[in-house]
């Protein structure tokens, strides 16, 4: 049966405020459980192409520490196949001190570090801004202090002023984004 809106009138009547409003509120709600979904796949994706990246640096610089028998502290030093703008100081770490080169890409940062006098190496690459800020993935070359982190790649977050402020909250990344479980604590940086 067809609706009019006035007595002869022949044609369809408009929807009614309250239909409105019903559409608006479902679409409301719909879309506050979509977003932080989609906001959580958009982070996944982001971290799924920096691991991606640090995996070609970790393999350019076993391929150099087999050459050279000591793992690089330079970019320059190693075959990669994207460019980055290079950075005289890394934005995140547990110690800038130890940082010795570092790229930077949109939102990201990619970084090597001797540590100790070559008693480790590591390679990171972590978010520089927004919610994540220096949280990302850690690649160590050699660790001895701790055997199990020893060539592996971990979902790292670190802790310090310079990275989150005083107070980090654990594992908004690692843990509540990514899936993963706390491994280790080292050197002012949790491993996942």
């Amino acid at each position: 049966m067809k609706r009019s809106c006035c007595k002869g009138c022949i044609g369809p009547a408009g929807f009614t405020l309250i239909e409105l409003l019903v559409v608006v509120l479902i679409m409301g709600i719909l879309a506050a459980i979509a977003l932080p979904q989609y906001q959580k796949a958009i982070t996944k994706s982001r971290m799924a192409k920096m691991q991606m990246m640090l995996a070609e640096v970790v393999t350019a610089a076993n391929a150099y520490y087999l050459q050279y028998r000591k793992y690089p502290t330079s970019f320059d030093d190693l075959d990669l196949k994207f460019s980055l703008e290079k950075l005289a100081t890394p934005s995140c770490g547990s110690n800038l001190n130890n940082h010795k080169a570092a790229l930077k890409g949109d939102g990201f940062e990619i970084s090597l570090a001797d540590v100790y006098l070559n008693k480790y190496n590591y390679a990171a690459v972590y978010f520089t801004t927004g919610e994540y800020k220096c949280r990302g993935w850690i690649h160590f070359f050699r660790y001895p202090e701790y055997p199990g982190a020893e060539k592996h790649t971990f979902c790292s977050e670190f802790y310090h002023k310079r990275a989150c402020g005083s107070g980090c909250d654990q594992g908004i990344l690692c843990k509540n984004v990514m899936g993963k479980s706390r491994k280790y604590y080292i050197a002012l940086t949790y491993l996942y």
